[in-house]
């Protein structure tokens, strides 16, 4: 596969370059976050964009 990661089932696989992804698919996997908070979490780590943090701290669930 000429991709930096990939999943299938409970493997999960990267490239030197794909660690971000790598991280993104286990913690999708183990059902961390959820799929909004998830996409605000790697998009934050992707770009370092201090928008996409705000979006981050907003979709996590408030106790």
């Amino acid at each position: 596969m000429d991709q930096p990661s990939a999943a299938d089932g409970n493997l999960i696989t990267a490239g030197c370059t794909g660690a971000l992804q790598w991280t993104k698919c286990i913690i999708e996997r183990l059902g961390v976050f959820l799929p909004d908070t998830l996409d605000a979490w790697f998009e934050y780590f992707c770009t370092g964009k201090p928008e996409h943090f705000y979006v981050l701290m907003q979709s996590l669930p408030s106790k």
